[in-house]
């Protein structure tokens, strides 16, 4: 599955305030989003897909896996 910075865009958006009107869903900045990307494809978790969008490393999915089981471990 590949990933480009719209999709967190959508998750990660809110209320758009507008004075008097009511509030609105809007979208977060995508400068943010594009960044979190950037900063995990240089640790090495996400790649580039050739067809478009990142894709989640073998490395990167078994780093995510260890720490989901300490945490997992931690909790129960």
């Amino acid at each position: 599955m590949t990933h480009n910075p719209r999709w967190l865009q959508k998750i990660y958006g809110g209320r758009q305030r507008n004075g008097s009107r009511p509030p609105h869903f809007c979208k977060s900045s995508g400068a943010i989003s594009r960044n979190i990307l950037q900063q995990l494809q240089k640790m090495g978790i996400i790649d580039v897909d050739p067809k478009g969008g990142r894709l989640i490393t073998s490395q990167g999915r078994r780093d995510l896996d260890q720490v989901a089981g300490r945490v997992d471990v931690t909790i129960a």
